[in-house]
């Protein structure tokens, strides 16, 4: 089976409860802790691809270095995420199963095949995002890009629908993660076409 994959657009005003665990209704009403892709690809061993880094505020960006660095994390609900070998050691010592510790200790292992990639636009003097401490969580690859939407699609947009805009911009930003893809995955991957197939949808 492909790997996986789960891209998760950013917005300016998204906070860590956005990024991580979002409230909802079950199908009987009531209020539950709902995971984001990151979560879910963090669960399943999936690449998680989070667009649009540099809209984040400094205080949302935080709470990824512990994820990033340690490979640890601590959800709204209670729940923690640790390291897989951390995980196995904790339930060796314990001696007890996976369903203990994940339903009445609230323990999960972050799955080892687990990977994060984000997108972003330069820093500016205006949005300087990329600080230091920031540099230290990412390896960094910078890629040569045109505005697809400015160039093609502005001309377009006085004689189309809000709608059809939108579609347009939403293929522009995908044709930008693929070709940052390509330049940090070999075609030949499974992780490379698992993607491919997700931004076709």
């Amino acid at each position: 089976a492909l790997p996986t994959v789960e891209i998760m657009f950013l917005y300016k005003d998204m906070n860590t409860r956005d990024l991580l665990q979002r409230r909802g209704t079950n199908s009987r009403g009531e209020t539950t802790w709902q995971s984001t892709p990151l979560v879910r690809a963090m669960l399943k061993g999936g690449l998680a691809i989070l667009d649009g880094i540099h809209r984040l505020s400094q205080g949302t960006i935080a709470v990824l270095g512990r994820l990033v660095q340690d490979r640890e994390l601590t959800l709204f609900d209670g729940s923690q995420f640790v390291r897989f070998d951390r995980y196995e050691s904790i339930k060796k010592k314990l001696n007890k199963p996976d369903e203990f510790l994940q339903r009445e200790l609230k323990i999960f292992p972050i799955h080892p095949c687990f990977r994060l990639v984000t997108v972003a636009q330069p820093p500016e003097k205006t949005n300087p995002w990329l600080t230091v401490e920031l540099m230290q969580m990412f390896h960094f690859h910078s890629i040569d890009l045109y505005d697809s939407f400015d160039v093609l699609a502005n001309p377009l947009c006085h004689t189309l629908p809000s709608p059809e805009t939108e579609k347009i911009r939403q293929r522009s930003h995908a044709q930008q993660i693929r070709l940052l893809l390509n330049s940090i995955v070999s075609p030949q991957t499974d992780v490379h076409r698992s993607i491919v197939d997700r931004l076709t949808q």
